[in-house]
């Protein structure tokens, strides 16, 4: 994950140099993984760190994939995925009956 951390930093700061060609900050694809990077990691003392779940966002508003932007991170019981929750339900109408 430390690899990642640092491999993350050095793209974002190659986008973000000043002499970088300004274009390359607006590309949307960019967006995702600088938001991934911010949420899991942080530079202490020139070095790249990764968080304490307790320092991340909550999971209603941290980005869990950075592939699909409404996926998120649940816990169901034992259960735990990152996706989406859907509700489901059924109800048996008599007069629906053919």
């Amino acid at each position: 994950m430390e690899q990642t951390g640092q491999d993350g930093i050095q793209l974002l700061t190659a986008v973000h140099d000043p002499h970088a060609p300004s274009w390359l900050r607006q590309i949307p694809a960019l967006e995702a993984p600088r938001l991934c990077w911010i949420q899991e990691f942080f530079i202490a003392e020139g070095q790249v760190r990764m968080r304490d779940p307790k320092d991340m966002p909550p999971s209603s508003d941290r980005l869990e994939s950075p592939y699909d932007d409404g996926a998120r991170y649940c816990i169901k019981n034992a259960t735990e995925w990152s996706g989406y929750k859907v509700h489901l339900t059924e109800t048996c109408d008599a007069s629906a009956r053919t």
